[in-house]
């Protein structure tokens, strides 16, 4: 197309024939009357159904929204006019007999509660909605069946109707809103009936079928289609016929003339029972496209003007179709505004009109995220129809690109200096500039003199401007010099936008499925590459990029400031990279922003949404200049600069430090105490501590006690930071397993150890004192662990300490009798007594507990059943009861009772050996036995003690245990 926008399909519904649509002028909302009777709603942004409706037994003809009560109106064959919610999809009204025949459509006041509908009666009645759709008038006039009607976008006391008697006639509401309610209903008689229309248009031979006033309301022009397969737009001020188009080949059923919006695309639209959509230019009549759209007959059209996503939209001209296939939703144009930006000052196309935004006077305060009113100065009009608007690098030259053609401004006075065809355009850094021509033909100009043009070996469908020329294929980007005019390098990406830093160095580019690439352009061998005039390889040079950087990043716009990539994200954030290090600088609350410019000395960036309003942002440069003076390294211009950033931005520029491996530095200049931590447990905490265990305590030694560890603790940054830390204990606890885990990684055992204890972390501690064999500090901790009700610590401690006695009792505690029982008999034989007494303990308290929870439920059930029951059998149930409890009683008293070892000694065989045994074990455990003695003892730790002592006596035992000491 000559405007430069295709249509795309954006959804389809297929479904029984479709006669009437309509779009939601906020929402993404569609509704559709089918011709079944049924009415359904969708989320067209979505692709779901959102309701159906079985609203008539008849064909529906015709639906319309009515946004202002969140209500959805629709009319047919039977006569009568249905009112639902959209949110509940209940019936709110009902008007039988609203006409005498069939209803063909209903028009909804943009501003008020009325709505027109047009019938087979030859009527057109208007229609308080407000006050229960009482009816206020009945124009009468026409001689045959009503199409449809249309509000005048000019004068809201105005609309047009259409009819099959071939004229088309303009009404007046003005002088009977408010002069007379109807009675109620739709059968009773109204106040008032107009006969007489303003004025009629004639001209079509046949019948009218539809009608549409420029939405704009700029020009006095509205758009017709009849059965004499015309369009034809009129002039309503002079009431004269200025264009008859021809394109059809059957009846035309349905046209839209959508010039709303300040970018809206000139277009028409009409289609007709030949299954044709056709495009028509508004300024110049000519037919842009005539698309087969494979849906059999177009009964009718909607469309929603220019908004964006962030008013509900898609972003672009919204047209829905209906026809005998189904529903199908198109988009054309593009999302955002037009405009482009350089040295402070915007130009907005609005139309056809180039407005100015001085963006440098805005310096009052503001809030980030508000939005601001900018005055805009009218600086004359573009010769084509703006589609998109590009400022050259320096600021001096406006590119206005539209219509298949491009114009060359000067930025300040609009004096025309270049012109031509082109399919796509781009500026250079410096004096030249491309376009691309029909034909796949590339030229490029130098101080606005053709310098080259070539035709590249692949389809080019873009092109992109900056220190090289980049041109896009189907599957990937080729960069070339601007001066030899050789390819440089090709790049397997399809990108949807280039963004390139000012001073050539790194490029930004933007792929599709959500990509964001950064690459290092090396200039310089770049230019060696052309002034050796080296051989050209397939795909270029390989060396002139290098990707630094990818992310999963959907941007919709960029700028480079510096070496920094400021770029919005379609989730809206507003992020920043510098030096591989992506940080989100703020959160937006509008969608569908893109960056328009940054002015440094206000330190600000503003940004535009479709429907051009204006939101500022705050955005720090020396936070900016930092950050890229320490992503090249040069540290004392970031020295320089620090004095300048605010003490919000401190963390900011630590984590950037942080980022390039200066972690020292970082440390100095942070703020926030997590971020202190994390910086001193990489490079002050542990080294400053194993340089104190080295020089004083000859590290590592493990019988340091506590009180010097902790003392060591505050000699680390770590240590301090933790102290004086206001975080909550549990992030207390954190940071000293941190430092346990650093520590123990790089060998610092004692230092570990003071961090778990701090942390309570013992099962860390049990693994460090259980692989060193540091027995004391297993006591320690093996009593902590029972204080803190750690059992199975404590247990593994006592176990491997040999506090046997205190096993037992830890699993008494616990409840735990029976394991008790099971470890005395093989451990510790002294304490079988006491255990089996506590286990008989516990085994009685747990019956009697039994016995008694079921005698209070039997005892609840009878009470219960008492009340409704005859008095021979409640009794019968009491007995039965008491029964019950007597058993309870007799199982609680015939329990089986673990024995005493005195009781049955049988069951206890060589019972006093082992407490022989454990007394020798336990006596040989207290002592200290070297390392050196280990081979002595290995044989008789292996031998079976019980089998020694019964052949040998408890002192055959004893005195190997003695020998094997010395």
């Amino acid at each position: 197309m000559a405007l430069g926008s295709r249509l795309t399909r954006h959804f389809f519904a297929r479904s029984e024939r479709v006669k009437g649509v309509d779009l939601h002028p906020s929402e993404p909302l569609l509704v559709c009357a089918l011709y079944d009777g049924h009415l359904k709603v969708y989320n067209y942004s979505s692709l779901q159904l959102l309701a159906e409706l079985d609203a008539s037994p008849l064909p529906l003809r015709t639906a319309a929204f009515i946004p202002r009560r969140d209500w959805v109106a629709c009319a047919g064959d039977d006569c009568t006019i249905r009112c639902f919610s959209l949110n509940t999809q209940e019936k709110l009204h009902e008007l039988p007999n609203a006409h005498k025949d069939y209803i063909r459509h209903l028009a909804v006041h943009p501003s008020k509660g009325l709505a027109l509908s047009s019938s087979d009666d030859m009527t057109i009645k208007l229609w308080d909605v407000d006050e229960n759709w009482s009816r206020l008038c009945s124009f009468e006039g026409h001689a045959h069946y009503v199409m449809q009607t249309a509000w005048s976008p000019r004068d809201l006391t105005l609309f047009a109707s259409c009819s099959l008697d071939r004229s088309i006639r303009v009404w007046g509401i003005g002088s009977v809103v408010g002069a007379g309610k109807a009675s109620s209903g739709g059968g009773g008689s109204s106040t008032a009936v107009v006969t007489n229309a303003h004025f009629s248009l004639l001209g079509h031979e046949r019948g009218v079928n539809a009608i549409a006033y420029s939405t704009s309301g700029e020009r006095p022009y509205l758009v017709s289609g009849a059965d004499d397969a015309t369009v034809r737009v009129w002039d309503y001020q002079t009431k004269q016929c200025i264009q008859v188009l021809r394109g059809h080949s059957k009846n035309v059923c349905a046209v839209l003339y959508p010039c709303g919006g300040p970018h809206a695309l000139p277009v028409m639209f009409s289609g007709g029972e030949d299954g044709k959509l056709c495009v028509w230019h508004s300024l110049t009549y000519k037919e842009e496209a005539g698309m087969d759209l494979a849906l059999d007959r177009i009964w009718t059209l909607s469309a929603r003007p220019p908004g964006g996503a962030a008013e509900g939209g898609l972003g672009g001209l919204v047209v829905a179709v209906g026809s005998d296939a189904g529903t199908l939703v198109l988009k054309m144009g593009k999302d955002g505004a037009v405009v482009s930006s350089h040295g402070g000052k915007a130009v907005v196309a609005r139309g056809f009109e180039l407005l100015q935004l001085n963006l440098k006077l805005l310096d009052e305060p503001f809030a980030d995220g508000e939005k601001v009113q900018c005055p805009a100065k009218e600086i004359g009009n573009s010769d084509i129809f703006p589609q998109s608007l590009s400022h050259h690098p320096n600021g001096r030259f406006l590119a206005v690109i539209g219509d298949g053609e491009y114009v060359i401004y000067t930025a300040q006075a609009l004096r025309s200096k270049a012109f031509g065809p082109c399919e796509a355009f781009c500026w250079s850094l410096e004096n030249h500039y491309a376009v691309l021509e029909k034909g796949n033909r590339v030229k490029i100009y130098c101080n606005f003199e053709e310098a080259y043009n070539f035709t590249p070996p692949f389809a080019v469908e873009e092109l992109f401007g900056g220190f090289l020329l980049g041109l896009r294929s189907d599957d990937s980007i080729s960069f070339y010099d601007w001066t030899s005019y050789r390819l440089i390098r090709k790049i397997e990406v399809f990108p949807t936008a280039v963004y390139w830093a000012p001073n050539g160095m790194h490029v930004a580019i933007v792929a599709r499925l959500d990509r964001l690439y950064i690459l290092r352009h090396d200039k310089f061998a770049v230019m060696a590459a052309n002034t050796a005039q080296a051989l050209e390889e397939e795909g270029g040079i390989p060396i002139a990029f290098e990707l630094v950087h990818q992310a999963n990043e959907s941007v919709s716009s960029g700028l480079w400031l510096s070496d920094c990539f400021l770029y919005i994200t379609r989730n809206c954030r507003l992020r920043c990279y510098c030096g591989c290090r992506i940080q989100t600088l703020h959160t937006l609350e509008a969608r569908e922003l893109r960056i328009l410019a940054v002015i440094p000395e206000q330190n600000r960036i503003f940004l535009i949404s479709p429907s051009h309003a204006l939101y500022v942002y705050s955005l720090n440069q020396a936070s900016i200049q930092y950050q890229v003076a320490v992503a090249r390294g040069d540290l004392e211009s970031a020295k320089a600069i620090f004095p300048q950033l605010p003490v919000e931005a401190y963390d900011e520029a630590a984590r950037a430090l942080q980022a390039h491996g200066y972690a020292e530095e970082a440390l100095e200049v942070a703020r926030d105490e997590q971020l202190r931590f994390e910086l001193a447990l990489a490079i002050g905490a542990l080294s400053l501590l194993a340089v104190h265990l080295h020089a004083v305590f000859n590290f590592p030694h493990m019988q340091l006690s506590l009180a010097i560890l902790w003392k060591l603790l505050l000699l680390s940054q770590c240590a301090e930071l933790i102290r004086s830390s206001t975080s909550a204990p549990a992030v207390q606890r954190q940071r000293w397993a941190a430092v346990g885990d650093a520590a123990l990684q790089k060998g610092y055992f004692s230092l570990a150890a003071a961090a778990f204890w701090e942390c309570k972390d013992y099962p860390s501690l049990l693994l460090m004192y259980s692989s060193s064999g540091d027995v004391e500090h297993l006591r320690q901790l093996g009593e902590a662990a029972a204080a803190a009700r750690q059992q199975q610590i404590a247990f593994v401690c006592f176990l491997l300490t040999h506090q046997l006695g205190d096993c037992v009792k830890l699993l008494l505690t616990a409840g735990r009798a029976p394991e008790a029982a099971l470890f005395a008999r093989t451990y510790c034989p002294s304490a079988i007594e006491d255990v089996v007494k506590a286990w008989r303990e516990a085994r009685t308290d747990a019956a009697e507990a039994t016995a008694a929870a079921a005698a209070a439920a039997t005892h609840t059930d009878t009470k219960t059943s008492s009340k409704t029951n005859k008095e021979g059998v409640e009794q019968k149930r009491v007995i039965l009861a008491f029964g019950k409890v007597a058993q309870f009683a007799e199982r609680a008293t015939a329990v089986q009772l673990p024995a005493f070892p005195f009781e049955r000694p049988e069951a206890f065989p060589k019972l006093e050996l082992a407490k022989q045994a454990e007394s020798v074990l336990s006596e040989f455990y207290c002592r200290q036995v070297p390392g050196s003695s280990y081979l002595k003892v290995q044989d008789l730790l292996e031998a079976d003690i019980l089998q020694t002592i019964e052949e040998g006596g408890s002192e055959a035992v004893s005195n190997g245990f003695v020998y094997c000491c010395f």
